[in-house]
């Protein structure tokens, strides 16, 4: 047994030893399928969440062109961003409030 104790904010920590930050991306497909009762990976539903990510992805890389994609499971995309480049979050988080406004994706 053991204990780990660290000194400093958040950031601090974040910036010293932290790899960035992580954005989540999930789909609105997957929530209207599975509130409609659909829990099973149909093949029309799969194609209706992944349609758009070729699009999604250029919101986040032409924006933040350090960002590498971690996942693409299920309704859920997710991107490490490095904390240097949080100056150009601004454009690719209204790119992806119009995409919430289409009704592509429910949240980031």
């Amino acid at each position: 047994e053991g204990r780990l104790r660290c000194c400093g904010s958040s950031l601090f920590l974040k910036k010293t030893y932290g790899v960035g930050y992580q954005l989540v991306i999930e789909r609105l497909a997957a929530k209207a399928a599975i509130k409609n009762g659909d829990t099973g990976a149909s093949a029309s539903t799969m194609d209706a969440l992944h349609g758009n990510d070729d699009r999604l992805k250029r919101i986040v890389t032409d924006n933040v062109h350090e960002a590498s994609l971690l996942s693409n499971v299920g309704s859920e995309m997710s991107y490490q961003l490095p904390m240097g480049a949080a100056s150009k979050f601004t454009p690719m988080f209204e790119g992806l409030d119009e995409e919430i406004d289409k009704g592509i994706i429910s949240s980031y």
